[in-house]
């Protein structure tokens, strides 16, 4: 939490009276203080995936509360470790490491971009028009669809910089559909970057960018295109993991062949 305080007098604005109060949840469903019932269509912003109260999760945190519930990462490893294997049992082919330190998907984010740069010796990273990619000051430039990004830029606080289309999809007349280009991709690597990324990171559904699916005649092509300039490909799934798209990892609902799959939000079911 950050509190800010206002320069100016009369500043303090509430918006209490817009929102409701809620007092407890069940499954897909939140109460307020009078008993109404809303439907969460948002699993708590995409963190709560098995809901609220399930009885599992329940008695698994009550469990761990009665005996640690903080210790440092290097007295965890072994726990840690048995997650990693679960989780890569599950994964995509050819992702078959891990490495779990929080669960922030913007730090996330970070880190798979920080083992882009170290693996290819590159700095420039590549994100999509209309992506999220976090609210960090780094992430923040990564993204394409939330109003910080426009005064705050990764080259900032990265040793690159931070290029995305400027228009990587286009809209067809009369479809109201969403056509994904990947020579708008192309171009930008070409003509916005030295040539040489360290990677390219998108998300299998582009979710603040206005839920956009990713067609899988584009994956395959992204897929195509990191290998020809012989970059990371970086698949954000800190919204998409765990079911959200019917699949553990969304990228197998979309045809997506990442190198690295970063995760957040619903790895920690709301905590």
């Amino acid at each position: 939490m950050v509190a800010i305080k206002s320069h100016r007098a009369g500043a303090k604005r509430s918006c209490e009276h817009a929102l409701p109060r809620f007092v407890g949840g069940a499954g897909v469903w939140l109460v307020t203080e009078d008993e109404t019932l809303f439907l969460d269509a948002v699993s708590g912003t995409f963190n709560c995936s098995l809901g609220y109260q399930h009885p599992r999760l329940v008695d698994a945190i009550s469990a761990q509360i009665n005996t640690l519930y903080h210790v440092s990462s290097d007295f965890a490893r072994a726990d840690a470790e048995q997650l990693i294997q679960k989780l890569v049992r599950n994964a995509p082919n050819g992702i078959c490491r891990g490495w779990l330190r929080d669960l922030c998907g913007s730090t996330a984010n970070t880190c798979a971009i920080k083992m882009a740069q170290i693996k290819t010796g590159r700095t420039q990273v590549v994100s999509l028009h209309n992506a999220h990619h976090g609210q960090t000051a780094f992430t923040t430039g990564l993204s394409g669809c939330y109003p910080p990004s426009r005064s705050i830029r990764a080259s900032q606080h990265a040793q690159g910089v931070c290029v995305r289309p400027s228009k990587t999809g286009r809209l067809r007349p009369g479809s109201g559909g969403f056509e994904l280009s990947i020579e708008d991709v192309r171009r930008v690597i070409c003509d916005c970057t030295n040539g040489l990324p360290a990677c390219i990171i998108v998300e299998p559904v582009q979710g603040h960018g206005g839920n956009i699916v990713l067609p899988r005649a584009f994956c395959k092509d992204l897929r195509l295109l990191a290998d020809e300039f012989g970059c990371v490909l970086i698949a954000d799934e800190v919204q998409t993991c765990f079911g959200r798209l019917g699949h553990v990892f969304g990228c197998d609902a979309v045809g997506l062949e990442p190198d690295i799959i970063t995760l957040g939000k619903g790895l920690g079911a709301g905590f």
